[in-house]
């Protein structure tokens, strides 16, 4: 198994050890990787048949959000606030908070922040690009994506 806390190289190829610099190395990487300029030309979705798509838009159900939640993985890990789907699935409110995040259509900002996971990918492991990054959101917001 590779090791997941090799040291990592700056730009210059320098072997970084100071673990505050390969926290900002890290950050650099993925600011720059993450944050692209929007795209030049939007695709069009005039020719994508739309309407033809079955997308239930009524109004969530009890049984959609209970079906939603049991589908969660047991201990898997848990997003950026901690919370594990276990405690998801003894939540007495969830329901209430998924149908009013339904129905209104806003979910709240703590939702959309997340934690980057750095996954191994190839070769050089003290090389950033040859990691990949994953987010890691609430659990909330992935069961209410998905389900």
């Amino acid at each position: 198994m590779r090791d997941m806390n090799t040291n990592v190289r700056d730009k210059e190829g320098n072997h970084i050890t100071d673990e505050t610099e390969q926290k900002e190395r890290w950050k650099e990487h993925f600011e720059r990787v993450l944050n692209r300029d929007p795209p030049e030309e939007i695709p069009s979705l005039a020719n994508q048949h739309v309407d033809d798509m079955d997308i239930n838009m009524d109004e969530i159900s009890i049984a959609e959000i209970r079906n939603a939640i049991n589908k969660l993985k047991a201990w898997e890990s848990p997003g950026i606030d901690g919370i594990l789907a276990e405690l998801l699935k003894c939540d007495k409110e969830i329901i209430a908070r998924c149908s009013k995040i339904w129905n209104t259509e806003k979910i709240p900002v703590v939702w959309k922040k997340g934690v980057i996971e750095k996954l191994p990918k190839k070769d050089d492991l003290s090389v950033c690009g040859n990691w990949r990054g994953i987010i890691n959101t609430r659990e909330d917001f992935i069961l209410h994506s998905t389900g």
